[in-house]
């Protein structure tokens, strides 16, 4: 039996409903019901990885653009990534909080939440995680 991952389900969804919007046709008369987030779940190197930012960026604005023209409203943006500590080994240290200041003010300009991937996947007790999530959680507006 084959097993797939929930973002590679959630990708082919969207590229299904995608494929068929094509064919829809903008009426006017009476307003669709509100999409609240489309996400896009993406795997990056580091997050220096912009060209894979960049086109997350440009799926997302595609795919927001392709359901207003279909008539529904979409209320935001979302882009989740794999865990945290696969592009940013040391998240614990300040540099990483300046980083992920950097790749929020990226999201804000596209109008893009950023949903940072697991933070701590095992189960370990990180005892400066709860200082390094607030400061993160002071220092950006995108970001969760």
């Amino acid at each position: 039996m084959t097993r797939f991952s929930r973002r590679y389900f959630l990708g082919m969804t969207g590229v299904a409903l995608l494929s068929g919007l094509h064919r829809v046709r903008a009426e006017p008369a009476r307003p669709r019901f509100r999409i609240r987030t489309i996400t896009a779940g993406i795997a990056v190197e580091s997050v220096a990885d912009l060209d894979r930012f960049g086109k997350a960026f440009e799926i997302l604005a595609r795919m927001k653009a392709a359901y207003e023209t279909g008539g529904y409203q979409v209320q935001t943006l979302r882009l989740a990534t794999q865990p945290l500590a696969e592009y940013l080994p040391g998240w614990q240290n300040e540099a990483s909080i300046a980083s992920l200041v950097e790749l929020d003010r990226l999201c804000e300009a596209h109008g893009v939440l950023l949903a940072l991937g697991p933070v701590i996947t095992g189960d370990a007790y990180v005892p400066s995680l709860a200082r390094w999530a607030d400061h993160l959680v002071g220092a950006t507006t995108r970001t969760n």
